[in-house]
């Protein structure tokens, strides 16, 4: 299928370098929603400092491309950009309730978004898409590490990916900064966002 071979070929643009947690002054949150055919992307802005929101942003667009397991990307990366780019501020880093490198691919919904925007990006799901698990970490099939799971106050795992501009250990480390009760703050407030926006 040519989107698999796309996909391939992004995910030789995914970079993986170092991002200092102590130098984000904002971080954004994004998801997206879906209701009679149309999808709603959010994204909210908070302060890396105290987690309080700055701004959000939400996006409505038919979904026109339909769920396929591993093509999730294709689908939503492109809606979660837009909705970030109508911030007024720049986030330092997002959070996108997706995977990243966690990918039968290596190219995860944010892997994508991150190369669309070309900002460190971080995956987070609440699933396991590929790999397998052994001490905390999930491990392709030459045993490398492209995941770590990261448990929420409440017990639930989140497995945590690298999607551009980040190391696993950085991306992993702001993921536990912004652990709330419901898990990722960004990534909460942004699902909580994008479901009212469906409301409307």
């Amino acid at each position: 299928m040519k989107a698999r071979k796309a996909q391939l070929m992004m995910a030789k643009l995914v970079r993986e370098e170092p991002l200092d947690p102590a130098g984000i002054k904002r971080i954004a949150g994004v998801d997206v929603a879906y209701t009679k055919g149309s999808a709603v992307a959010a994204a909210v802005l908070l302060s890396a400092w105290d987690l309080a929101v700055m701004e959000d942003s939400t996006i409505h667009l038919e979904a026109g491309i339909p769920y396929i397991p591993g093509l999730l990307g294709f689908r939503e990366a492109p809606l979660m950009a837009r909705a970030v780019r109508r911030l007024r501020y720049e986030p330092d880093v997002l959070l996108v309730d997706g995977h990243g490198r966690a990918h039968p691919r290596r190219f995860g919904s944010a892997c994508h978004v991150g190369v669309i925007l070309d900002k460190p990006t971080i995956g987070v799901a609440k699933a396991r898409l590929y790999g397998y698990e052994s001490d905390g970490l999930v491990l392709d099939d030459s045993g490398n590490p492209v995941a770590q799971v990261v448990h929420g106050r409440n017990g639930r795992p989140y497995y945590v990916s690298v999607g551009h501009r980040i190391t696993l250990k950085d991306a992993v480390e702001i993921v536990r900064l912004s652990m709330g009760d419901h898990g990722p703050t960004p990534l909460w407030l942004a699902h909580i966002r994008a479901r009212e926006a469906c409301r409307v």
